[in-house]
């Protein structure tokens, strides 16, 4: 997906000074998938995204809060971390 004419908009949790600066852009143009271990009760779910360089998070409960993307070795891991727990 390329998202460089994405409307990006700088957060509000961003850093007065120009640093910790961080950047969002809406995802309303991908399809999000129920996990398959999401709760059948509709608690506990999150939606899962392929994009070509990451794989995108977020919760179904709350999709205007954003999404966490991750990079294939970063989500690897944390499916790795979340087997052990």
């Amino acid at each position: 997906m390329d998202l460089t004419e994405a409307p990006w908009r700088r957060s509000r949790h961003s850093g007065d000074d120009g640093g910790k600066c961080v950047k969002m852009a809406p995802l309303t143009r991908v399809q999000w998938r129920k996990a398959s271990r999401s709760s059948e009760a509709g608690d506990n779910c999150i939606e899962l995204t392929a994009l070509p360089h990451a794989i995108g998070v977020r919760d179904s409960k709350a999709p205007e809060h954003g999404a966490l993307l991750l990079d294939l070795a970063g989500f690897k891991a944390l499916l790795e971390q979340l087997k052990r727990d």
